[in-house]
């Protein structure tokens, strides 16, 4: 007679009287076998409708950019020779009935949570996967694509019912689904990408934070959203990243936290010649400005649109403009960019950026020379369009540099950026 039941080396835990759970690993080709289908997006079409039901009201469709995204962390951090090592999280699964469970002889000196579990693989024992699909198919997809196999295995997470409980219904692991992926604390963007050591346009970020112009004048403040009032930093953290992602990259790219960019300018090879590169850029442009001007926090060249538009003025000098330009022709632009009125007060800005600023009453705020100060009132991503194109005009770059078609936001899932113009 064939065994539906295969021994599984596990670590047995519990979540209370119901619910139990097994830790293991697992080769991504074989977990398709250990669910008994197969839970990619594509395939939803295909399963039997109880799955395909549950399937369609707990999960999304992974799109073409996570599972490309995946599919490139494996080639960089995994699959290669990579000083920071890679690895994912547990993939989990649940399955409907109690599993038997065999503890290690105690003779072998383990303690009672680790044994075999004798996985039931019948059809009866409905098994889901609960959390990790983008992981999944991004890896299978992957190893379709290179022949690659066995390069990792995933931790996997099995959750079952205990004895005393029964089998539970699909449903119910649902459930499980909702709260593995909804009733957690979340730390921020601006957290994550503090924390981030791996992303090669936050190294680049990082780079330019110690030295040259950036710590000159305060360097980088972590985590924050925007500049406090008593911060004594140049710019955050998440505003250069967006800046050196513009600058390598250009516009499509740069409100994008993907970590994957087809056809990069940014490369580990490239990575020290950009770096020196964007150095002298901003070294110039402070030298044309003069560090009053340079360091005024309240220009608008300080602020988050404004450091993108920089940003992108590199990118049209460096990669944009055919032929190469000269030095002559490159200290030109930077000092026609850096001749630009970046204050509030520029009448330029009127109503292209915003109206202008008002107190609590209503009158318009002005500055020491009585001039009316702009207030960046429009959508982010439209002050900067606009301050793009204004200071193209003003440096000549609109003449050098082809049409630009506008970032398709939503095929590249770009974010929104919260309180854009107010951040700096």
């Amino acid at each position: 007679m064939i065994s539906l039941n295969i021994p599984v080396p596990a670590i047995r835990g519990e979540f209370g009287p119901s619910l139990q759970s097994f830790q293991t690993q697992i080769l991504p080709s074989d977990l398709i076998h250990v669910l008994g289908h197969d839970p990619r997006s594509a395939n939803w079409g295909r399963l039997a409708k109880e799955y395909r039901d549950i399937y369609e009201y707990l999960q999304r469709k992974t799109s073409k950019s996570r599972r490309e995204s995946t599919a490139f962390y494996i080639e960089d951090r995994i699959d290669s020779n990579s000083s920071l090592p890679g690895a994912f999280p547990a993939i989990t699964l649940g399955m409907v009935k109690p599993p038997r469970f065999e503890p290690a002889k105690a003779e072998c000196g383990f303690p009672k949570e680790v044994g075999v579990l004798m996985l039931d693989l019948s059809e009866d024992n409905k098994r889901i996967l609960l959390d990790g699909l983008a992981r999944l198919t991004g890896a299978l997809e992957f190893e379709e694509r290179t022949g690659k196999k066995n390069l990792f295995s995933f931790p996997l997470t099995i959750f079952a019912p205990t004895d005393k409980h029964g089998e539970l219904t699909l449903l119910q692991l649902g459930q499980l689904f909702y709260d593995l992926n909804f009733l957690q604390a979340a730390i921020s963007t601006n957290h994550a990408i503090a924390l981030d050591q791996s992303d090669i346009y936050g190294k680049l970020a990082s780079a330019l934070a110690q030295d040259g112009v950036i710590k000159m004048y305060g360097g980088v403040e972590l985590r924050a959203a925007s500049l406090g009032n008593k911060s004594t930093a140049l710019v955050v953290q998440r505003v250069l990243l967006r800046f050196v992602r513009g600058a390598c990259e250009g516009r499509r790219y740069q409100e994008s936290d993907s970590a994957h960019v087809t056809n990069p300018n940014l490369t580990r090879q490239s990575l020290r010649s950009i770096q020196a590169k964007i150095g002298t850029f901003l070294q110039g442009i402070e030298s044309a400005m003069g560090s009053d001007r340079f360091g005024d926090r309240d220009s608008l060249h300080l602020t988050a649109p404004g450091w993108q538009v920089l940003g992108l003025v590199f990118h049209d000098v460096e990669f944009r403009v055919k032929p190469e330009l000269s030095e002559a022709e490159r200290a030109e632009i930077v000092s026609k960019l850096a001749a630009i009125d970046w204050s509030r007060s520029n009448p330029d800005w009127f109503p292209m950026l915003g109206e202008a600023e008002t107190d609590k009453e209503g009158a318009p705020v002005l500055d020491s020379q009585g001039r009316k100060r702009v207030a960046l009132s429009r959508a982010g991503r439209t002050t900067i369009a606009s301050l793009l194109k204004y200071v193209r005009e003003k440096t000549g770059l609109d003449k050098l540099v082809e049409h630009e078609t506008a970032p398709d936001e939503a095929a590249l899932e770009f974010e929104e950026v919260k309180e854009l113009t107010e951040a700096r």
